[in-house]
């Protein structure tokens, strides 16, 4: 496994450790680099990683559907993120606990400044060190162009939604789409989605505008 020295020396200070910590995930001829969710725990514990009270912006348990907002301090440094969970992207039968994990994850991420070059193994269902692909079930990643030119589609396709239901059926529908882009752009779509989950949540109409109308409210 290559790990930059970076990732390998912010774990050591935390005491953690790169080489158990962390593992290769690969996907479509992408490496990932996934660390276990209790390893970064131990870590935001030492780094004196402090959190806020959760925001709940979206909780149906009936549905299965939660999503959180966690913010976190390390030093002079705050990160926020948002954590969401539903039957599109979890497959367990705790979203409320798996919402604020991932949440609480990312932040710790950003705060250490390796978001993006590390992942949390609870991001998604199959970020799990005994489930990676064989070479006969994985998905080939589009390139940086192909991934850019879906991600515009599909946003854009995303955009004239017009309530959550619709929204959650339509990321179960273009899942394995979403899911062959380059990672960046499915992290970028999967946040809006959270966003606009979010902003609905927030909205008095309760969701029944579509994005673009309520960017022009």
């Amino acid at each position: 496994m290559n790990v930059d020295q970076t990732t390998i020396d912010i774990f050591k200070k935390y005491g953690g450790d790169a080489r158990t910590d962390l593992w290769e995930f690969k996907r479509g001829g992408q490496s990932i680099h996934i660390a276990k969710h209790k390893a970064l725990e131990r870590i935001a514990a030492k780094a004196g990683i402090t959190f806020d009270q959760p925001h709940v912006f979206e909780s149906n348990l009936a549905e299965q559907i939660v999503g959180v907002t966690v913010t976190g301090h390390l030093g002079e440094n705050t990160a926020w993120s948002m954590g969401e969970a539903a039957p599109y992207n979890n497959k367990m039968g705790y979203p409320a606990a798996m919402a604020e994990k991932r949440a609480k994850d990312r932040v710790i991420l950003k705060l250490l400044g390796i978001h993006g070059e590390v992942y949390s193994d609870i991001e998604a269902d199959d970020f799990k060190q005994s489930k990676s692909p064989s070479k006969s079930t994985a998905k080939t990643r589009m390139g940086k162009a192909k991934s850019r030119e879906t991600y515009t589609r599909l946003q854009n396709e995303m955009r004239q939604i017009l309530n959550k239901p619709a929204l959650l059926n339509w990321c179960g529908e273009r899942k394995p789409e979403i899911e062959r882009m380059e990672l960046s752009f499915e992290d970028m779509l999967r946040d809006e989605v959270a966003e606009i989950i979010a902003r609905w949540a927030e909205d008095k109409t309760g969701g029944t505008a579509t994005v673009k109308e309520m960017e022009k409210a």
